[in-house]
């Protein structure tokens, strides 16, 4: 089985990168899990923690859009409501023993670390990276010495 995180994910987002490294861990304990056949109930807590681990990522990159106004953040969004829908449903067809579990694993897994990364995430990175460098350069200047000269003293107040 072949690890869900590599460095080709990295955003250089601190916030976003630990949030898809927490979650190819766990991606990566859900597939473990249905390979070792210990049964349903060990496979539904993972995939139900995976769940937890996802909805908590979500909020991170909700945030950030948030925080930046991000002109994409309503398509992202909803990628993201349309992956949590389909995990939320394969949670509940393992509950229920429904479907093809591997297959559904194996097409979310693409979906997230293939096209998702791609077309939502790195762009929202890249956001974040360009607005940081503009507040830091804003920082820098009022943070520089002023080159203008100083006024001159004021005069004795008469009195």
């Amino acid at each position: 089985m072949q690890p869900t995180w590599d460095d080709g994910l990295v955003t250089g987002v601190e916030e976003i990168d630990a949030g898809h490294q927490r979650l190819a861990a766990v991606f990566d304990e859900v597939l473990r899990t249905l390979a070792s056949e210990r049964g349903r109930a060990p496979f539904v807590a993972a995939l139900s923690h995976l769940v937890d681990v996802f909805c908590d990522h979500l909020e991170v990159e909700d945030e950030l859009m948030r925080q930046m106004d991000y002109g994409q953040a309503e398509a992202h969004r909803a990628r993201h409501d349309e992956y949590l829908t389909r995990l939320s449903q394969l949670l509940f067809d393992c509950q229920k023993h429904n479907g093809s579990v591997v297959d559904n694993i194996n097409e979310l897994l693409f979906l997230w670390k293939d096209r998702h990364q791609a077309l939502f995430d790195r762009p929202l990175a890249e956001a974040v990276k360009k607005q940081r460098l503009s507040l830091r350069a804003i920082e820098e200047e009022f943070e520089r010495p002023s080159t203008f000269p100083s006024p001159p003293p004021l005069p004795p107040s008469p009195g």
